[in-house]
Order: C-alpha cells, then sequence, then structure tokens
C-alpha cells in the first residue's frame, strides 16, 4: 500500500494543547488588522494557528544536543525554536536513523542538512514548510554546483495558485506553494528543469534560475473536455466508463452566479432539463399524468424532500444530471423522471480556509402597462353603457345593500336625486383623468431588493476535515408587505480513525419564512362591477402623497348602519388594509446523513449509512379585527332581534396548519473495483430501507382571536356552516368557517440493487443494472406490491482501436441503453376514504358525508421503457467536445381518470390504463474556441428536441368547453394540447361566431367537439441554450442565450365580459362595425363570450429568445489588498432576463405569469482569508 498522501504536522495534538493551556496569542505584528473586520480576524487566525498546528516564530538559530534521538524529537526540537514545520509520513519516520548532533547557534538550513546527511531521506523546503520524503537517485553533495530557486505560481487572471506542485524533474527536489502561490527549493542543479502544474492548469516545464518570478498556469481545456467523474449516489463512475446519458455540472461553472436559484443555474448547462415558467425542472419530458412529475433530488448520495431551494448554491462541488434508464434506473421506481445528484464540497486537507461573499440584488417593479389594462376613461363608458343599458338592475343591487362601483353609483345618484346633476357631472369628469392605475404602479408596487450572505470555513488534518457553511437569503419582495428570507447551515466532518476506515457526516438546517398580505395583489387590479377597486380610484392622495380612503361601501348602507349602535364604520383604505391581513409561513427542515466506508481488501469495500429528515411547516393566515371585510362580516351578521348579538364575533379571525413531515433512508453496500491487466470491473450491490410518512394538521378556524392572549371565540360551526343564523342577520351573508381536517401518509419501501461494469481493453464497455422495489402501498394486492427496475449498456471506444487512424479525432465513442424506470403516485391509494363535509344539512339534519376515494385494489407502479443511442467526440485536442443522444421512452401503466359506469356513485376512477411516448434528440457541444496565456473564450451549446404524444387516456370529452380553454391531455396529440373554437368574424348584431367542420358559420352554442381545432402544444418541443465565456487576466464575462420554440399560447384580450381589458375600446358597437373590429359587443347575455375566449383568435406563437444571464468579474490584483489580511478578493455582477425576441407581435412574454419576466441584476464580493 503507497504511503498515506495527506500530512501531518508534528505532535499537532500537543501544541494545541499548550496553546489552550497558556493562552498563546499570536504576537502583536500578526494581529494587525488594518480596517477589515479586526475582531473577526483575530479569530481566523486563532483557528489557523489551531488547525494548521503552527509554532510561533522566535529565533532562526538553532542549539541541540542529542545523542541518538528519535528524528521525531529532534524535528520537534528545531521546529519550537525555528517556527518551521515539518511534512512527513509515519512510514517515513519508522525508517529514519537515530539522530546524534551537538550544534550551537547554526542556521536552520545547515543544520538539516547535517541532519539528513546520513539518513535515507532528503529534504525541500517552502517557505517555513519543510516537506521530508524518500531519497531518491544521487544526493546532491555541497560541492555540487546548486542554487535556491524561488518564484510565484499565478493563475491567468494573475491570482496566487496555493498548493501547486513544483518538482524538479527527475529528482525527488520538490515544493508546494504557500496561500500566497510562493515556493522555495533551497538546493537545485543550476541545469535542472522545474515541473509546475496545479489541478485544472495546464502544466508547464522550465529551466531553473534564482528567481523565477511569477509562472503564470493558463487554465485547461479540461474545463469543458475534461474527463468527468459522474456521482450517481451510490457510485463514482468516471466518464470514460458510462454507457448512459450523464450530464455534468462543475463548481467552476457555478462560481460566478449570485443568483442563489440553482434551478435557474442549471438552465442552458444540460442538454433535456428545460425549467417551466412556474420555475418547475423537467428532464426529457413528460412521462405521468397525475404522478410525481418532478425529478429526484439527491444530495451528497441521499434523496431529500426539501427541493432545490434548500442546497446552499455556494457550497455545491458538482452537479451530475441522471437521463436515461442505465444512468437512473438504480434508484428504481422513483426514476422515471431522471435524477439531480448534488455533490457538496468537502474540506481539504492543510491550513484553514474561509470564504466570505456577499451581494446585493434588485429585480425592476412589475409592469403594469404590461397587462394592457382599461384606462380610467375607457372604463368609465364601459359603466354608462351597461347602467344604461338596464338601469333598474343597479338601482336594485343599491336597495339590497349590494356595492356599486363609484362611477356607477355617480350615474344612478343623478337619475335618483341623490346628488345635483351638475355636481355628478362634474366628479364623472374628474374620474375620467384619474390616473388610478399609475398611483397603483408606484405605490403598490416596487423594486425587490435581495441581499445575501455566505461564510463557509473548512480545514483538517490528514484524519480529520471539517467544513462549515452559512448562507443568509433575504427578500424585500416586489408589492407592499411582502417579504420572504432563508438561512441555509450545513456541516460536513469527515474522520479516518484507522487505515481504510473513514466516516463522514452531514448535517444541513434549513428555515425559510414568508409574509405576505392575505388579499392577492391580483384582486387589486382585476376590475370588475364587484370589485372594490377601479382604474379611476386614487389610492393615495396627490395633494399629502399619503394612503387614502377610496369609495367602496354602499352609502345607504353606511347611513342605515350608522343607526346601530355599536357597529363598525366600514371606510376602506386599500394600502393600509393590505397591511391588516397576513399569510405567514415557516418552515423548519433539518437534514443528517452519514456513511462509513470500510476498505476490506484492495478494490473491495463495504458502505453504510443512512440520512434522516424532518420539516415542521406552519402557516397561519390572520385576517386583524380591523381589516376591512372584517369590519364589513361584524356588521352584516349582526342579529336584527337583537343588535348587541353578532354571529361573526369581534376580533381577528385564525386560520393555521401544522404539518410534519419525516424520512429516513438506511442503505448497506458491498463494492467492488479493480483491474487485471486489459480487465476492469465495477460493481456494487445493496439493500435500502425508507420510510417516508407526513403528518398534517389543519385547525379549525378561529374567530374573535386575539394573536397577543392566544385567546379566541367558542364558535358553533355546524349552525353556523348549516345556515341557521342567516334569517336573522341584517345582511346574510356567511363567512368560510373551516371545521379543521388531519391527513396522514405512512409510505415504506424496501429495496434490494445491483450495479456492475465490465470493461476490455478500453475498447468494449457492458453495464447493467438491477433494482426490486417493495412498498406498502399496493396494500390490497401483493402482486403489485414488487417492482423490478433493471437496465443495460454498452459503450464501443472506436478511438481507441488500433485501425483508427484519425488524427484530428482524440475521442470517438458510441454507446447504447435498454432499461426500465419507475414512477408511483403518493396521493392514489387503494383503500376507501369517507370524509364529512364542512357543513350541517338541514335537510338530513345531519352532516353529510363524502368518498373521496373509492376503493380501487389494481392500483400499480407505472412504468418507463427508454432506449437511448449516445456517441461522444472530441476533436482537434479537445478543443471541440460533442455528445448527441437519441432517446424513446414509453411510459405506460399511467395513472389516469377512468371513465366507469356512473351508477357505482362517481363517474370515474384513478387506474394505470395511460400511456405516453416521448422521442427526443439531444445534442451538448463543447469549445475552447480561443486558449492563449491571457485571454480565453470558451463555448457550450445545448440543444435538445422533444415530441411526446399521448398513446391512451380514456377520458371522455363530452362537450367542447370540456376541451378549450386550459390545456388539456387527448389521446393522440402532445400533452398539455391547447383546443380552439374557430373564430369566424363577428356576426351584425356584435355577436362572436364560429365555423363548423364544413366552414358553416354558427354561435358558439352550435359547435361541437368535431369542430375544434388543434392549435397545438404549450409545451415547447425545441430548446436552446448558448453559453459563450470570456476571461482576459483578471477579468472574466459570460453570457447565455436561451431559446423555445414550438409552442404556442392564449393571450389576454377583450371578449366580452372582461372590459378591465384595454381592447374594450375596439369593441362591437352597432351594425358596420363588424367590418373593421374583430371584438364583439359588450356583456353579451349568452355564453358567447367564452366561446371567443378560447377561439383560435387569441392563440400566439410562443417560441422567444432571451439574454437570460450575463455575468462579470474581476478578481482583484494582489497589490490592492495585500495589507488587508486578504488571499483573494473578486467583484462580481449579473444580470438576468435583460433582453427578450418574441414571435407573437404583441411581445406577450411566453414564460410570463400575471406580469412579465423583470430584470434581475446582482452585484457581489467575494473575499478568501
Amino acid at each position: 500500500m503507497p504511503a498515506e498522501l495527506l500530512s501531518r504536522y508534528l505532535a499537532l495534538k500537543t501544541d494545541q494543547e499548550k496553546m489552550h493551556q497558556n493562552h498563546v496569542d499570536v504576537p502583536s505584528q500578526q494581529r494587525r488588522t488594518g480596517c477589515f473586520l479586526p475582531v473577526v480576524k483575530r479569530y481566523i487566525l486563532s483557528l489557523v494557528f489551531i488547525l494548521a498546528g503552527t509554532g510561533i516564530v522566535s529565533a532562526q538559530k538553532i542549539i541541540l544536543n542529542s545523542t541518538n534521538a528519535s528524528l521525531a524529537v529532534v524535528l520537534k526540537d528545531i521546529r519550537s525554536q525555528s517556527g518551521y514545520n515539518f511534512v512527513i509520513t509515519e512510514s517515513l519516520l519508522q525508517k529514519a536513523k537515530p539522530v546524534s548532533i551537538k550544534v550551537k547557534d547554526k542556521e536552520v538550513l545547515e543544520v538539516l542538512k547535517m541532519i539528513f546527511r546520513d539518513q535515507p531521506l532528503s529534504f525541500t523546503v517552502n517557505n517555513k514548510t519543510v516537506a521530508i520524503g524518500p531519497k531518491e537517485g544521487k544526493e546532491v553533495t555541497p560541492e555540487a554546483a546548486t542554487i535556491p530557486v524561488k518564484g510565484m505560481v499565478l493563475s491567468d487572471e494573475q491570482l496566487p495558485l496555493p498548493g501547486a506542485s513544483v518538482k524538479v524533474k527527475g529528482t525527488s527536489g520538490m515544493a508546494t506553494t504557500d496561500q500566497q502561490g510562493q515556493f522555495l527549493i533551497p538546493e537545485v542543479d543550476e541545469q535542472a528543469v522545474l515541473v509546475v502544474s496545479f489541478v485544472g492548469y495546464a502544466t508547464r516545464e522550465l529551466k531553473v534560475r534564482e528567481d523565477m518570478g511569477n509562472i503564470m498556469l493558463s487554465k485547461q481545456t479540461a474545463t469543458l473536455g475534461e474527463v468527468k467523474v459522474f456521482n450517481t449516489g451510490y457510485v463514482k463512475i468516471s466518464g470514460e466508463r458510462a454507457t448512459g446519458a450523464y450530464s455534468f455540472i462543475s463548481g467552476r461553472q457555478l462560481d460566478n452566479k449570485l443568483n442563489p436559484n440553482v434551478a435557474a443555474i442549471m438552465e442552458g448547462q444540460v442538454a433535456g432539463l428545460t425549467i417551466s415558467p412556474a420555475g418547475a425542472i423537467e428532464i426529457r419530458g413528460v412521462s405521468t399524468f397525475l404522478a410525481e412529475r418532478a425529478p429526484l433530488i439527491v444530495v451528497d448520495g441521499f434523496p431529500v424532500t426539501g427541493g432545490l431551494e434548500s442546497i446552499n448554491i455556494d457550497n455545491i462541488e458538482s452537479i451530475t444530471v441522471l437521463k436515461d434508464a442505465v444512468a437512473a434506473s438504480i434508484y428504481g421506481a422513483r426514476s422515471s423522471n431522471g435524477v439531480i445528484v448534488v455533490t457538496t464540497k468537502q474540506a481539504k486537507s492543510g491550513l484553514l480556509h474561509v470564504q466570505f461573499n456577499t451581494s446585493l440584488g434588485w429585480q425592476q417593479r412589475p409592469d403594469l402597462s404590461y397587462l394592457r389594462l382599461t384606462g380610467a376613461s375607457d372604463y368609465l363608458d364601459v359603466e354608462a353603457e351597461l347602467y344604461n343599458r338596464n338601469k333598474t338592475t343597479a338601482l336594485n343591487t343599491y336597495n339590497r345593500y349590494g356595492r356599486l362601483p363609484l362611477g356607477t353609483y355617480l350615474m344612478l345618484a343623478k337619475d335618483q336625486g341623490f346628488i345635483n346633476p351638475a355636481e355628478a357631472d362634474q366628479q364623472l369628469a374628474q374620474l375620467k383623468e384619474n390616473g388610478g392605475q399609475a398611483q397603483l404602479q408606484h405605490y403598490l408596487f416596487r423594486n425587490q431588493f435581495t441581499q445575501q450572505y455566505n461564510l463557509s470555513v473548512s480545514g483538517g488534518s490528514e484524519k480529520v476535515l471539517t467544513s462549515m457553511s452559512a448562507r443568509y437569503i433575504g427578500d424585500r419582495g416586489n408589492a407592499l408587505y411582502t417579504k420572504d428570507s432563508r438561512v441555509i447551515l450545513d456541516f460536513s466532518n469527515q474522520w479516518k480513525p484507522a487505515k481504510g476506515v473513514t466516516l463522514r457526516v452531514l448535517s444541513n438546517i434549513n428555515y425559510n419564512t414568508v409574509q405576505a398580505p392575505l388579499t392577492p395583489v391580483s384582486e387589486l387590479i382585476q376590475y370588475s362591477t364587484t370589485s372594490l377597486l377601479h382604474p379611476y380610484d386614487l389610492v393615495v392622495n396627490p395633494a399629502t402623497g399619503r394612503y387614502q380612503d377610496i369609495f367602496a361601501e354602499n352609502p345607504m348602507k353606511i347611513r342605515d348602519y350608522a343607526k346601530i349602535s355599536g357597529l363598525k364604520l366600514m371606510t376602506y383604505n386599500p394600502l393600509q388594509d393590505l397591511a391588516l391581513s397576513e399569510s405567514q409561513q415557516r418552515n423548519l427542515q433539518l437534514r443528517l446523513s452519514g456513511n462509513l466506508n470500510i476498505r476490506l481488501a484492495d478494490g473491495i469495500s463495504i458502505d453504510g449509512g443512512g440520512s434522516w429528515t424532518r420539516g415542521n411547516i406552519l402557516i397561519r393566515e390572520i385576517s386583524g379585527a380591523d381589516a376591512f371585510n372584517m369590519r364589513v362580516n361584524y356588521n352584516d351578521q349582526t342579529s336584527v332581534s337583537n343588535p348587541s348579538k353578532h354571529y361573526f364575533p369581534d376580533g381577528s379571525m385564525l386560520n393555521e396548519s401544522r404539518n410534519i413531515n419525516q424520512s429516513y433512508t438506511l442503505r448497506g453496500q458491498l463494492n467492488f473495483d479493480k483491474t487485471y491487466q486489459r480487465h476492469s470491473i465495477l460493481a456494487i450491490g445493496g439493500a435500502e430501507v425508507n420510510r417516508l410518512t407526513v403528518d398534517n394538521n389543519t385547525y379549525p378556524t378561529r374567530f374573535g382571536y386575539n394573536d397577543q392572549s392566544g385567546t379566541f371565540a367558542i364558535f358553533n360551526y355546524a349552525d353556523y356552516n348549516g345556515g341557521l343564523y342567516i334569517p336573522d342577520m341584517l345582511n346574510p351573508s356567511l363567512t368560510n368557517a373551516n371545521i379543521g381536517s388531519i391527513t396522514y401518509g405512512d409510505n415504506r419501501f424496501v429495496s434490494w440493487y445491483g450495479n456492475a461494469s465490465y470493461e476490455f481493453d478500453k475498447r468494449y464497455l457492458l453495464s447493467g443494472s438491477a433494482r426490486l422495489d417493495l412498498t406498502n402501498f399496493f396494500g390490497t394486492n401483493p402482486d403489485f406490491r414488487y417492482k423490478p427496475i433493471w437496465s443495460i449498456g454498452g459503450t464501443y471506444k472506436i478511438s481507441n482501436e488500433s485501425y483508427f487512424k484519425a488524427a484530428f479525432i482524440d475521442k470517438l465513442y458510441v454507446r447504447g441503453s435498454y432499461g426500465i424506470n419507475g414512477n408511483i403516485d403518493l396521493n392514489s391509494g387503494p383503500f376507501l376514504i369517507i370524509a364529512p363535509g364542512s357543513a350541517f344539512s338541514n335537510l338530513t339534519g345531519a352532516i353529510p358525508y363524502r368518498i373521496t376515494s373509492p376503493p380501487n385494489n389494481s392500483l400499480r407502479w407505472e412504468k418507463t421503457t427508454t432506449t437511448n443511442l449516445g456517441a461522444d467526440v472530441s476533436l482537434l485536442k479537445s478543443r471541440l467536445n460533442l455528445t448527441v443522444d437519441y432517446y424513446l421512452r414509453k411510459s405506460d401503466l399511467l395513472l389516469a381518470s377512468d371513465a366507469i359506469d356512473p351508477t357505482t356513485g362517481y363517474s370515474s376512477i384513478r387506474r394505470n390504463v395511460g400511456s405516453i411516448n416521448n422521442t427526443g434528440v439531444e445534442v451538448s457541444l463543447q469549445a475552447n474556441a480561443i486558449r492563449s496565456e491571457g485571454f480565453t473564450w470558451s463555448i457550450l451549446g445545448t440543444f435538445s428536441y422533444n415530441k411526446g404524444k399521448i398513446i391512451d387516456y380514456n377520458f371522455n370529452y363530452t362537450f367542447p368547453t370540456l376541451l378549450t380553454g386550459d390545456p388539456v391531455n387527448r389521446e393522440g396529440y402532445p400533452a398539455d394540447a391547447l383546443f380552439s373554437n374557430r373564430f369566424a368574424g363577428i356576426s351584425n348584431a356584435g355577436s362572436p361566431q364560429f365555423y363548423t367542420q364544413k366552414d358553416a358559420k354558427v354561435a358558439g352554442s352550435s359547435v361541437s367537439i368535431a369542430d375544434l381545432a388543434y392549435s397545438g402544444t404549450t409545451r415547447a418541443p425545441f430548446a436552446f441554450g448558448l453559453t459563450n465565456s470570456f476571461n482576459y487576466r483578471q477579468f472574466g464575462l459570460s453570457f447565455l442565450l436561451v431559446a423555445k420554440t414550438g409552442n404556442v399560447m392564449r393571450v389576454p384580450g377583450f371578449y366580452g365580459n372582461n372590459y378591465q381589458q384595454q381592447d374594450v375600446r375596439l369593441r362591437w358597437r352597432k351594425p358596420g362595425d363588424e367590418l373593421t373590429s374583430p371584438y364583439p359587443k359588450l356583456g353579451s347575455t349568452n355564453n358567447d363570450p367564452d366561446y371567443f375566449s378560447d377561439s383560435d383568435f387569441f392563440i400566439r406563437n410562443a417560441s422567444f429568445v432571451k439574454l437570460r444571464d450575463v455575468s462579470f468579474s474581476y478578481n482583484i490584483d494582489r497589490k490592492y489588498i495585500r495589507k488587508t489580511g486578504l488571499s483573494n478578493a473578486g467583484l462580481y455582477f449579473q444580470a438576468r432576463n435583460i433582453a427578450m425576441i418574441t414571435a407573437n407581435k404583441e411581445r406577450f412574454d411566453p414564460e410570463a405569469g400575471t406580469f412579465k419576466v423583470p430584470a434581475t441584476y446582482y452585484v457581489g464580493l467575494k473575499a478568501d482569508f
């Protein structure tokens, strides 16, 4: 067995104990901290001494008097006198001869030469660190022509490279650079050659001279073409031994990113991985209807439930994406959607390393103009048309205490003589001039600010490695009173208590809080006759800039209620009211994992480990007692017979839920990795136990709640929900009074698995895996409890054949795989579940019950069969690297709603009857366009094509309206298909018309399913990513373009009733308008608006290209930070979503929800101590 490579400092423990016992402090010249956090730096320097065992420098002259002393004792004595540290292995100490020496006031180097003259060992000096190794070849005698050699190793960005190797070619002489990149080799043959190397950088050879000056190393092209190591979570596989479809993202690709969203950073880096507008990750399309769609997330070998948002992006070492059956089948029934494996950073042996990052981000406020909302003048015109069409309706609404918009009320008041007509006209004219939307844009919305702080500390020795990272993310939301925060703590410890034994323990703590008004912001901009806010309402007094009341409640109701003692005011101040009711969410997730690896023999080891996760989620929705709706409910639900009695208790209203989730995984595994001449075998086998429990408790609504005392009123839910109090209420209305609910789930899995690969002569590679999952989920039918998962794959390394002579092709591998993955829906069970209703029934005299889940003993696992063919090509000395994959995924036994005889009590039941096929092509191109000493330009391009088609889906679409509107699934079409009525223009009566199958024009009510048109799918089949990265000395610049094409979307617009859309001004008003306007008349009394909104008139091409990301970095020259105590420092800038090209003429953003995706900017600082 080779000597242990990780060095140790002699008598480290002894020195640490002395430091603690004697309270040794850092000398004053080492305590200088300048102006940068002196207390923090003093603490950091103390840790450096403790972890590294660095002695305090004293005299440089040595006094020794030893006879037959051990080398360890002598070196310890030298270190105590000089401050020099010695690096040597246990095995070399055992080979050392006893030392007899007597010297006084000698230099350190002179003494060392005397000690090692007759030893079978040699030494090199790097600053005050002496590395001791075996003596090889002829020792250089003092009489030889030797010189001391010193220098500094820097990156092509002028940054020092600590830990770089500097070797004297052909000898044992070597040194390792210190934290400043400096090195010193005391005796080197003046004719020798130095070999300078550093991981990730091109090695250089230089002829020696006494002062080598600055030695620049360039980043290797391997940053794009290197042999990657794919971490599957069970085993690490070199890219040279892969037969499946893997993608790899290195930590270096994440280094300069300030956006904390891990999913967003992955976009454009992995072919076949797409991000939906809602932020969901998909790999190779969708392969299920009702089961889990998200890929499985694995962190440091074990699945996690917290999602990517629970991971500290600054603590990621690498991300491996498993896409096909060979890559992902090891995860069995949870691998159908692909697997994302995250490996976190691990400490490295040596001095303590401290890094601090901080950034500030701001996102532009939402743009109300993007919604194309109706202005005040047009809106009042609509109100006038509706009022004049039926004035009786407005009067009846007013007399029944109903709410009217201010404009409509002024028209009614003018006609009824409530106010002077001239005054009414004057107010209406003023309303047309009001800019209510502009006020909302300025006062309701704001720029979102994000602040981030990250501190990481790592270090250790040959036997113990420790790292810690702490991250805080705080967001001030883009709307009033919205904010959220997240704290992520990671701890990692690795211990090697004995030879061949490694124990690693990791823990993660996530705490997330979200706070927002209980009233959604969207409610304030959804103008209608029943909404509280309208385009002409001014929420702020223009003269004072203060929030103000607006017209909201019925004036007659206000006057009548004022006559009743004890009722509350019914004024409405929209912006103030937002703060009176809020939603609070607190989420605490704890994760603990560990693994023990024991090497039994060369190439044979066992692993035992597991993970435990527990989460607590608290959601509280508090409606304050002074909130407008609470005051109205209190007044309206006052007793007519006894006004001092209120069926709606005074105080706040609380809806609360407390959810607990807990899971664990236990795993035991045997590993085998051996090479026999031309034969290489890698195999693993093991067993796994998983359990996931969910315990969700939604409490009954608490009325009359006092948040300070925690008290609430007694409430009769049955009578209230049953409507027994309505006849005695001033203005009958009911508030949702939740009676509470409990949800409990307990899902258990037991699995056995194996994976093996065999390679012959580095040319032919075969692999296979198998897994058997057993679950309690299908408890009523044991035949379906077991799910066998398996895969096979092979790679032919053509470029390794002796007959292959293409000099410009460095690598040409072809590979293929076939296998089965699984999926499961944890929300579909086999048992009959009956749940009570929430309201008392006067008809039955009891609370009714309903079937929420019918009995179903035929449920089973979903299955996805994947065939993958791929090729990996490297050209021009790895300057170009190309990966191409073709796949066919057949997903069947999918859970779907299956139509059944309605006399059973329900019209459909979930069964394993669906199937989807996905066919696709993925291309990844990596190129090193320019790679010179001072300048580099690298390119990463990704392309993916996915065509999904639904093969079986037994849903009975009985009416056209079931197909139109939202995206649907239908046999023979892609998933999320859009179907539309074929718009045939406006009739001379102002109603929309539609084509039948025979091109006849009919009303919407006459359209049949056969008349509908397939408009396309909302899922983009084509996705592109292009990243260009430039580095010039200390400067770095990269930009990412993303594109999606081939899909469609349905855009908003005026269709008859939604007169908040600005196109209402173009509506049909009189015969003849149909020749110039495509929009129908206002407020049709039939369903024509619904048919028109679901027509192909509103279908648009959803293709787009976006400049998704621009990142800039500057590594500060060391001469500017030398006196601050920093080893490295950098400034960073990132911008996202700053430009867009769309295929639709209105420039609707295909990724938008309510608002267009805004631009986001970050500036940040990173510093290494």
